[in-house]
């Protein structure tokens, strides 16, 4: 699969404790116009492409995202995906705007289960009623969303109460446990993180706990040795889409970047039978906390 990813806006609605982005970036003149977007999908379509993620910032505060919804779907790409914080999805006019225009498929931050866990991330009074106020008009349109879940300190003992919300309400297809990437304003709050084998272990216990939840969950960013007995969780088993970014910048070969760039690995990796599928931690981690938790997998059904 070849997905397009393209970065609309880097303005933002939430003020996100443990947001990857530099804050400096919501100060540019970072918005791609309908031209812009016209550009990367005539540069793109010759090589194919499957999907298109809309994302930012936030990219619902983007003036154009109708119309950039309707040029992407006259080009015959069958999804297309808003990855959002959905907050401005409250309002259901808009919300079936998007959708008449063409968005098909949702990617949603949800980091916690009452308003205090996930404001917590956010930093933005209400922004917990909003995202579960529009999770609830979505689920009337019977169409795919996937959420994202960070694990903090402010949610790891609560990660079972989140899948039973979840699954109370059918609000998703998919929840996704991610580790923190440790860049931009979330550097600002490391005394707030988790390491990645106590988020690991919360995971774990939190499914053993529940018989069959009827989600698809899995984590990202936690190498295998960590979900050992649970491996089929890894998100990066899954990840196998060649994936291209663009925002007002450049253009990056992502999946390529992160394999090699963003994410790194032990030198004893290469020891462990997950090492040809394993991508590692986030390349900040170990800097913080060394790879002292990764104990390579000699062979299945032992350490």
């Amino acid at each position: 699969m070849r997905v397009v990813d393209i970065k609309l806006t880097y303005r933002c609605n939430n003020d996100c404790r443990f947001c990857c982005q530099e804050r400096g970036l919501r100060e540019m003149h970072s918005d791609l116009n309908q031209n812009d977007v016209e550009k990367i999908l005539e540069a793109e379509l010759a090589s194919g492409i499957d999907k298109v993620v809309l994302t930012g910032g936030e990219p619902t505060m983007h003036a154009s995202l109708k119309e950039i919804v309707r040029l992407i779907r006259g080009k015959s790409i069958n999804t297309v995906q808003l990855q959002t914080n959905a907050r401005l999805l409250e309002n259901e006019q808009y919300l079936d705007e998007l959708m008449e225009a063409g968005v098909n498929n949702f990617a949603i931050s949800l980091h916690g289960c009452t308003d205090r866990m996930h404001e917590a991330f956010t930093h933005t009074k209400g922004s917990f009623q909003q995202v579960v106020h529009a999770l609830e008009v979505i689920n009337r349109h019977k169409v795919p969303v996937a959420l994202n879940c960070v694990i903090t300190k402010h949610n790891i003992d609560h990660l079972k109460e989140i899948i039973m919300f979840v699954k109370r309400n059918r609000f998703a297809d998919s929840l996704q446990f991610a580790f923190i990437h440790i860049t931009g304003k979330a550097q600002d709050d490391i005394g707030q993180f988790v390491k990645i084998s106590e988020a690991a272990k919360a995971v774990k216990e939190a499914v053993d706990a529940m018989e069959n939840c009827g989600l698809r969950i899995t984590t990202e960013a936690v190498p295998f040795c960590q979900m050992y007995g649970h491996e089929k969780m890894v998100s990066e088993l899954y990840n196998n889409a060649e994936i291209i970014t663009y925002d007002f910048r450049e253009r990056r070969e992502f999946t390529q970047a992160r394999r090699n760039s963003f994410k790194r690995k032990a030198e004893t990796c290469v020891k462990c039978i997950f090492d040809s599928v394993c991508e590692g931690t986030w390349s900040e981690y170990p800097e913080i906390y060394g790879y002292g938790e990764f104990i390579p997998v000699r062979q299945f059904g032992s350490r």
